[in-house]
């Protein structure tokens, strides 16, 4: 459509249900417009669900990114802090890495 710049969405891990945030940067005119569509996408795919595409796509895009997370010091930090947040085992890394391999 046009309305943006460009558009991301996002979910930080929680114990509870926590928020899904879209950010997007779009011109004042544009804006009103811009946050209906977005709203549209988001209860459009709550009330359908998503395709077999758009699954494999997100599957695909997690098994990609996951050993960009080994690549700061920063990362490294970050995953050891979500595996003692959710008091995963040491074992966690390993095992996430031989499922995403399959």
């Amino acid at each position: 459509m046009g309305y943006t710049y460009g558009i991301s969405g996002s979910m930080n891990p929680m114990l509870a249900r926590g928020p899904y945030q879209i950010g997007f940067s779009t011109r004042n005119d544009k804006a009103r417009a811009a946050i209906d569509a977005s709203l549209d996408v988001i209860n459009d795919t709550l009330e359908k669900g998503i395709t077999s595409t758009e699954m494999r796509l997100t599957t695909d895009n997690l098994k990609n990114s996951f050993p960009m997370g080994f690549a700061s010091n920063a990362g490294i930090n970050g995953l050891l802090g979500m595996m003692n947040f959710y008091q995963l085992p040491n074992s966690y890394l390993m095992i996430m890495s031989n499922v995403l391999i399959k």
